[in-house]
């Protein structure tokens, strides 16, 4: 029994003859990769459910940036939209452009304007693993309109 427990003891010395010591773990980068459900309000439409679908990569020289897909449902207005998105992230916040994937007609405004972003949503939210959380800007034909947005995985 003593040569059994001195062969091993051996085995384990000779195993850590090239061992540095323990190594610090790799710090991870929170990803917000994934589908993620929630409420997105609107004034005149209310509240509606908002699924976004992100996809996060991180860019040398830009940061960390989100693409993806989006739908939302407004019942109360029988009104329904989807389209993409792109935006950035940081450890605590995101922003975020929702682009409807048809917009609504709008008359052309006059002078060199541009194409209007009418539709279209921007968001800025606080980020946590598994919330983001924040307020919302419309652009319609006339005006903006501000509202919230809160979702989670």
């Amino acid at each position: 029994m003593l040569a059994v427990l001195v062969v091993m003891a051996g085995l384990g010395a000779a195993g850590c003859a090239d061992d540095d010591g323990p190594t610090a773990p790799t710090p991870t980068v929170n990803t917000l990769s994934g589908t993620w459900n929630g409420t997105l309000s609107e004034p005149g439409a209310g509240t509606g459910r908002l699924v976004v679908v992100l996809e996060e990569r991180t860019v040398t020289g830009l940061g960390r940036l989100l693409t993806g897909g989006w739908t939302v449902s407004f019942p109360n207005a029988g009104r329904y939209d989807s389209g993409s998105l792109t935006g950035t992230i940081t450890d605590t916040e995101a922003h975020l452009l929702l682009t409807p994937a048809s917009r609504p007609a709008c008359p052309t405004p006059p002078g060199p304007i541009g194409p209007l972003p009418v539709g279209d949503w921007a968001l800025e939210m606080s980020v946590s693993a598994r919330r983001l959380a924040g307020t919302s800007l419309y652009f319609t034909c006339t005006t903006t309109l501000n509202g919230t947005v809160e979702l989670t995985r």
